[in-house]
């Protein structure tokens, strides 16, 4: 009886051996399905970080030719538009300067000819003097003739 005891013991225990084997091998399963899936699922991750790190490349890097081509567009029409203004501020400093030259030309030769009439009255003037002063010495020395 007791070797039926101790074949009833083994058996059970080799029942549940076999069944915390047989667990262990279940859970062993489980655990390496989940690593492969979170190693799959990081190897996806990577792949669509990469592709998309990829399709940002490649957008930023048209994105900034456009920008470039813009840029040197909009600096082409800037050097146009200046040599413009430089050829619009070039004629409006010549035509200021002539206008400031017939004016000043137009005020000295206003001047000149005040000061002309001014020296001509001043002259027409002292001959009137003269001739006063002459007819009133002809006046006060009188001739008896």
């Amino acid at each position: 009886m007791e070797q039926e005891m101790h074949r009833f013991k083994q058996a059970e225990n080799d029942k549940a051996f076999n069944t915390a084997k047989q667990i262990a091998e279940q859970m062993y399963k489980k655990y390496c399905s989940g690593l492969f899936d979170e190693v799959v699922g990081v190897w996806k991750e990577e792949t669509m970080k990469t592709k998309k790190e990829k399709e940002e490349r490649t957008k930023k890097a048209q994105e900034e030719g456009r920008l470039k081509a813009q840029q040197e567009k909009d600096l082409r029409e800037a050097e146009v538009l200046a040599e413009r203004m430089r050829k619009t501020m070039q004629t409006d400093d010549v035509k200021f300067c002539f206008d400031f030259w017939v004016a000043e030309y137009r005020s000295e030769a206003g001047k000149r000819r005040d000061e002309e009439a001014k020296k001509k009255h001043e002259a027409e003037l002292a001959a009137l003097r003269r001739m006063e002063q002459a007819r009133r010495a002809l006046a006060s020395c009188r001739l008896p003739f």
